[in-house]
């Protein structure tokens, strides 16, 4: 089993109020500034041109790009 296998598994099993409050709440800063960076990230040449690059490869319905889903992307395993 994998290391994102077993958090995974952890997670799915623990129940969010058997978790302490400092846990749940760094948590969320983490999440929050990931999707801030990205919001603000994606208007950066360079991301651009990944962007453009992965678009280009095409993609599947479950695999859209942040704040774009209408875009699709290639799903890589």
């Amino acid at each position: 089993m994998t290391t994102a296998e077993t958090l995974a598994e952890f997670l799915v099993a623990t129940p969010t109020e058997d978790l302490p409050e400092q846990t749940t709440d760094l948590a969320a800063m983490i999440i929050a500034s990931t999707l801030a960076s990205a919001a603000c990230g994606r208007h950066i040449e360079s991301a651009k041109v990944i962007r453009d690059i992965e678009v280009e490869r095409g993609g599947r319905p479950d695999a859209t790009l942040w704040f774009e889903p209408s875009i699709k992307l290639p799903v890589v395993g």
